[in-house]
């Protein structure tokens, strides 16, 4: 009877290490998943952010070849030319969306940016 007993706890046993070990499996895949979905999440919002600064970038210069073109109108025509502020409304506007989309391409991209951004393409329409 005593090897009976010796069985059903070595049985016991061995369940109870089983279990542990699907425990930390566990365990261990969580913790390896969690960065693993916040880096997907961060790349997503990267290549979405990308998008926009191209559509940025597009935007910024036509507005600046707009600018640029009335001043070169204005001189053969009565078309007044723009004011400097709106030439320089124009240029700080393309620079801002290039800097945005070269920092974009090469990789460069932190969690603040997806309030930055917005917030910044907002102060520089107004």
């Amino acid at each position: 009877m005593q090897a009976n007993q010796l069985d059903s706890r070595a049985a016991l046993a061995a369940e109870i290490a089983e279990v542990v070990r699907a425990e930390l499996r566990a365990k261990n895949t969580l913790d390896s998943i969690a960065p693993a979905i916040e880096r997907s999440l961060i790349e997503e919002a990267r290549g979405a952010e990308l998008k926009l600064a191209y559509m940025r970038v597009a935007a910024a210069g036509a507005f600046a070849l707009f600018v640029l073109v009335r001043i070169g109108v204005s001189k053969f025509s009565t078309l007044p030319p723009p004011s400097m502020g709106g030439l320089a409304a124009a240029l700080a506007w393309m620079t801002y969306a290039a800097a945005v989309l070269g920092m974009l391409r090469r990789d460069w991209y932190r969690p603040w940016l997806r309030r930055a951004i917005p917030i910044a393409d907002a102060f520089l329409l107004i």
